[in-house]
């Protein structure tokens, strides 16, 4: 049992003294729990061995009787230390708390336990470890608690900022930011608010870098600057960006993401506002590739080059979620975007009028477009610019058919890349001839322009028997390359032909109209 100092050592030295400054003669002393009238034990030895009887009696003067208690009085405890007159009226009320070196007594709102001893134990047994120090579990390695703090996540609080859409927090984000770096990796926390920013956040050769939010409509970043991007990433392998929305108090050249030269990430649960950025995400070509994955996110460009998804590196895949811009392009796919899936994308018609644009400079080939929702209600589904048909497969896009009519006398022009299915039409004019022209983009002759069919439909509902005139890169069977019978529906399937650059007829079927 650890020694405790004499609860009322003072009583043998001043004394009890009531109101009128005279000694308490014969008054009495109690020892209770704090806050009750239950008794607790009090020793006559600083080894707490001995308990004695209760209430103490004090002598003539106000005094502890030595005779009877010649080392004082101890406790192992706080105690309600209740001294009264000779008449029962009180004295003293009040608590007492032992402070020795075996135990130091505490009175705080914060811990349940009245000692400082039994706080610590308590420390002890929430941290695992001696001195404060985390520990996992026996066998494990103590730590400091800021350690292991600092392997969960790194907050942009524990920098200054503040997060209420007033205070400009930049300065206290990219210090974050720049302390994830110099872990070497982590997570950068946004808890929820609104951070206001002025310029770019900037993370440069930060790998297993993880930006995370609290999610949407919960943590966004709002940006200020006409020009600037809100976040821009540069050589950061294994790259998160996690459930955060991008606003701008007006409107900004910049992008509201923009990844370089990063390999391996994944862009999951994140936004930015319908015509702010000029574009949502720049997904762009580095030396160390791309393999990103965009997931349940909704990117939007603003104004007439907006673009909403912007990709130019390689083996990206954006699944799910929604993409649009106004005026310009909900994606676009440039330069070496090789390995590209775009799947289960939303096209509204009201933010997006083109959907997906082949940029003039792609190079990339093996694209998948698939089962995306309003790419057949929007103006433009696809737009390509470049001077072949890109090697890209779609289906399931709703617009695995694309027609073209005029009446008698006019020419029609079929595109390749808005459906397997060409519809060509004479609508009026009786009988006459109805010219058939080359597509305007024509598939490569490369390798990978292989197992490429369209179904050519011509319809004849002019009124007269038609002759079509087909180009000579279209290569029928038989002299009559479609019979020109009235009220007629005529189907041709065409192989390209890479090794000649020709259409050639595979099959054909003659129904009537």
């Amino acid at each position: 049992m650890s020694n405790y100092a004499a609860l009322i050592d003072v009583l043998s030295v001043a004394g009890s003294r009531l109101s009128d400054g005279t000694a308490n003669a014969s008054g009495v002393v109690y020892f209770f729990q704090p806050g009750t009238n239950t008794p607790v034990n009090a020793y006559s030895d600083a080894a707490a061995t001995t308990i004695i009887t209760q209430p103490v009696v004090l002598t003539s003067g106000g005094l502890v009787n030595t005779s009877t208690f010649p080392n004082g009085i101890f406790v192992t405890q706080p105690v309600r230390l209740l001294v009264q007159d000779v008449s029962g009226n009180s004295v003293v009320d009040t608590t007492y708390i032992p402070a020795t070196a075996g135990d130091t007594g505490l009175s705080n709102a914060g811990w349940t336990d009245s000692t400082v001893d039994g706080a610590f134990t308590k420390l002890y047994t929430s941290t695992g470890g001696q001195d404060g120090k985390y520990l996992e579990s026996l066998g494990a390695t103590q730590r400091t608690i800021k350690a292991k703090f600092q392997e969960i996540s790194v907050s942009v609080k524990d920098f200054g900022a503040v997060g209420d859409g007033v205070a400009t927090d930049t300065t206290a984000i990219q210090n974050a930011a720049n302390e994830v770096g110099a872990l070497g990796g982590g997570i950068l926390y946004f808890p929820p608010g609104t951070y206001k920013t002025d310029q770019a956040i900037t993370f440069t050769s930060i790998n297993g870098l993880t930006v995370l939010g609290a999610g949407f409509g919960s943590t966004n970043v709002s940006c200020t600057h006409a020009t600037a991007n809100g976040m821009t990433f540069s050589s950061c392998n294994g790259l998160r960006i996690i459930g955060i929305n991008f606003k701008h108090a007006s409107s900004t050249t910049g992008a509201a993401i923009s990844v370089t030269n990063t390999a391996i990430g994944i862009i999951d649960q994140v936004t930015n506002d319908i015509d702010k950025f000029q574009t949502g995400l720049a997904v762009l070509a580095g030396a160390s590739g791309s393999q990103m994955v965009v997931s349940n996110c909704g990117f939007f460009g603003n104004g007439g080059s907006g673009i909403g998804i912007n990709i130019t590196a390689r083996s990206t895949t954006v699944r799910g979620g929604a993409a649009g811009s106004k005026t310009g392009y909900a994606i676009q796919l440039g330069g070496a975007c090789t390995g590209t899936i775009i799947d289960g994308v939303n096209f509204a018609s009201s933010v997006a009028p083109t959907a997906i644009r082949f940029d003039s400079a792609l190079t990339g080939t093996g694209i998948i477009i698939s089962n995306c929702t309003g790419l057949g209600s929007v103006t433009t589904p696809l737009s390509i610019a470049t001077a072949t048909l890109p090697v890209y497969r779609q289906w399931g896009n709703g617009i695995d058919a694309v027609a073209f009519s005029a009446a008698i006398g006019n020419t029609l022009t079929p595109t390749l890349y808005q459906g397997n299915e060409i519809i060509l039409s004479a609508t009026s004019g009786g009988a006459g001839t109805q010219t058939v022209a080359a597509p305007a983009i024509l598939p490569g002759t490369s390798a990978l322009d292989v197992n490429l069919y369209w179904d050519f439909v011509f319809i004849n509902a002019s009124g007269g028997a038609v002759t079509w005139a087909t180009n000579a890169i279209y290569v029928l069977n038989g002299a009559t390359a479609v019979p020109a019978t009235a009220a007629h529906t005529i189907q041709v399937r065409f192989r390209w032909d890479r090794a000649t650059s020709k259409f050639r007829e595979c099959s054909r079927g003659d129904t009537v109209t």
